[in-house]
């Protein structure tokens, strides 16, 4: 008759190994997760940062080209559509705006004006809204006549915060 010696163990893992185990793993994920999402975070954010400075940037372009801003509703030629970003899209300013209109809230820019300050369409402002983050709102703007603060000149890229509005330090 053959006994077993209960010393000998056989090879594999015992149940408090293998609980060790997930739980490591466990603790490992729980600290994991939220650090790639707040990376994930932080890209989608960054992205949209550089696509309203393309914006900007493709607004200036059609003002030194035309001598005026896109309006807000007349002449409908020169009207800007807030989802497909004619005639700055129309006219080869701003190349895909179907890539950045899909980040924005409802697929468009939310607020867009061309206020009548010295002569008509001379300036502008646009606030986008991230869709991934709703809390997440810039502004894009060439303008002094903003509504939340009339007198303060804005050119470029900012950040619309609870506390005021912040300008976006470029990243080269």
């Amino acid at each position: 008759m053959n006994t077993i010696d209960p010393r000998s163990r056989s090879a594999g893992f015992t149940l408090v190994e293998l609980l060790i185990t997930v739980a490591i793993i466990g603790l490992v994920t729980a600290i994991a997760i939220p650090l790639y999402s707040g990376a994930i975070d932080k890209s989608h954010r960054a992205t949209l940062i550089a696509d309203a400075g393309e914006l900007h940037r493709s607004f200036m372009r059609f003002y030194v080209d035309l001598g005026l801003f896109p309006s807000t509703s007349s002449p409908a030629s020169r009207a800007l559509d807030l989802q497909t970003l004619s005639p700055l899209s129309t006219l080869g300013y701003f190349r895909h705006p179907e890539g950045f209109t899909n980040k924005l809230e409802g697929g468009k820019i939310q607020n867009y004006d061309s206020p009548n300050v010295g002569s008509a369409d001379t300036q502008f402002w646009a606030t986008i809204n991230s869709m991934r983050q709703p809390g997440f709102v810039l502004l894009v703007a060439h303008t002094n006549d903003l509504p939340l603060d009339r007198g303060t000149w804005y050119d470029g890229v900012y950040y619309v915060t609870s506390d005021g509005i912040h300008p976006v330090k470029e990243t080269k």
